[in-house]
């Protein structure tokens, strides 16, 4: 089996980071974690996304910590694909309005995640030994 490293030289996956976000999500915001933009591109596709790193992370993300984490909540959502599976599996009370819209972000991601990847999606989000 693969690891996602080799998996993302084979397939010559790329990414630009810089540093910022538009987007801050509530448990972000008083961390001390530094929030990145990447733009992830491959065979002609590219996705753009945030990414936060706690403030113990000095260098930049790099390709294998954005996808290891993108293709961890795909795999969440593959398994538990409903909110209620999503609660259940993830420790959100059913009746969590901010459960809720993170499970409604993280299938928004999913579904971004799989047109980005392509044919590649199954592969990386299942059999990929992760870092």
């Amino acid at each position: 089996m693969q690891t996602l490293q080799e998996r993302i030289d084979a397939l010559g996956i790329r990414a630009t980071v810089k540093e910022g976000s538009d987007y801050w999500p509530p448990f972000a915001m008083d961390r001390g974690g530094t929030a990145w933009t990447v733009t992830l591109r491959l065979e002609g596709r590219q996705m753009t996304t945030p990414f936060f790193m706690g403030a113990a992370h000095t260098k930049p993300p790099e390709v294998a910590d954005v996808l290891d984490c993108m293709l961890s909540d795909a795999s969440i959502i593959e398994n538990a694909p409903e909110w209620q599976d999503f609660a259940a599996e993830c420790g959100y009370d059913p009746d969590s309005l901010s459960g809720y819209q993170t499970w409604q972000r993280t299938r928004r991601q999913t579904k971004r995640l799989r047109r980005f990847l392509g044919e590649h999606y199954d592969a990386l989000v299942w059999d990929t030994e992760r870092l």
